[in-house]
C-alpha cells in the first residue's frame, strides 16, 4: 500500500495502461470502480485512436513502441481527480471479506525485475476445495 500511495500520475501511455491493468485486478473491491476509472480509460482510448488514425498498419511491435513513446504531458483536472480517487480507494486498505480459519487460502505472487513483487491472499471458493 505504501508503494502504491507514492505513485504519481502515469507519464506515458504504457504507464497508464499498466496502472489501469493493476487497478482492474482490484476492481471487485472498489465501489463504483468503472465510474471512477472512466476519465482515465477515455484518455487511453483517445490516445490509441489517434495512433490508429495515423497508422496504416497495426502490428504489436509498432503499438508497443507507440505506447512507450507517447507522453501524457498534462492530465486534465478530471483525469487527475479520477487518479486520486482511485489511489485513495486502493490505499485505504482493501478488505471485502474477513479471514475464516475453516477455509483454504490461496496466495498469489506476481514478480518482475521492473515492477518488483505483488502479493494477494484470499479464500478459495468452497466449490473449489
Amino acid at each position: 500500500m505504501e508503494a502504491f500511495s507514492k505513485l504519481e500520475f502515469p507519464g506515458t501511455l504504457k504507464a497508464l495502461e499498466t496502472y489501469l491493468r493493476v487497478a482492474g485486478f482490484l476492481q471487485t473491491m472498489i465501489l463504483y470502480f468503472a465510474k471512477i476509472l472512466e476519465p482515465l480509460q477515455l484518455r487511453k482510448t483517445a490516445l490509441l485512436a489517434a495512433r490508429q488514425a495515423a497508422s496504416k498498419t497495426n502490428t504489436p511491435g509498432k503499438r508497443q513502441a507507440y505506447t512507450r513513446s507517447t507522453v501524457i504531458t498534462k492530465p486534465t483536472p478530471i483525469e487527475l481527480k479520477s487518479f486520486k480517487e482511485l489511489q485513495a480507494a486502493i490505499c485505504q486498505g482493501l478488505c471485502v471479506f474477513y479471514y475464516n480459519p475453516n477455509k483454504r487460502l490461496f496466495l498469489q505472487i506476481n514478480g518482475s525485475l521492473e515492477r518488483r513483487f505483488g502479493v494477494m491472499l484470499y479464500h478459495v471458493k468452497e466449490e473449489y476445495t
